[in-house]
């Protein structure tokens, strides 16, 4: 298999037919460890330009995904390992919403954005893996940040991680509801 390292944490398949194992997520565990960011992507289109953008991504539990939404793009996600807490932002950055996602057949393990709303992921396992299909081509200003939550790899970010995370562990383990807003 042919996979070009982009940047720090993004890799490309060169070849045709991508085909993707075991081997490859290992890879990606371990470049999301070396990672200052603690995450590793494996793009499957091979251009920013391409119409569609489908990724392998890979979060170590440690990752901070700044919450973020895009304008006039949908974006759907399906776990292939791991558990995570998907939050969804009103403008003012109060938690609205949180999706637990997980293998257990009681949770949910795919979502579907269509409307451009803010949202981040709080990784409970040692890894998240997941498949992640979206429209191209990608435009950096199409992704908006809120002046409300903390720049990656920012001294504030950790903290602003652990307070969602301490929000969100009064859950029942088996459910999909609301964080506590406090």
């Amino acid at each position: 298999m042919s996979i070009i390292q982009r940047s720090d944490n993004v890799f490309v398949i060169n070849e045709s037919p991508a085909i993707v194992d075991s081997r490859v997520i290992v890879e990606l565990k371990l470049a999301a460890d070396a990672s200052p960011l603690k995450r590793a992507r494996l793009c499957l289109h091979r251009a920013d330009t391409d119409l569609v953008h489908e990724m392998l991504i890979v979060l170590s539990q440690k990752a901070f995904i700044r919450p973020h939404r895009h304008l006039n793009k949908t974006e759907s996600f399906l776990l292939l390992e791991g558990e995570t807490s998907v939050l969804f932002f009103d403008g003012e950055g109060e938690i609205v919403r949180e999706e637990r996602l997980g293998k257990d057949p009681n949770r949910p393990f795919i979502y579907r954005i269509y409307d451009p709303m803010y949202h981040t992921q709080l990784v409970w396992s040692e890894y998240l893996v997941f498949y992640e299909c979206t429209q191209g081509p990608f435009l950096r200003e199409a992704t908006q940040f809120p002046p409300w939550a903390p720049t990656e790899g920012c001294a504030e970010a950790t903290a602003y991680l652990n307070r969602l995370r301490d929000r969100c562990t009064q859950l029942l383990p088996a459910s999909s509801s609301n964080c506590r807003n406090s």
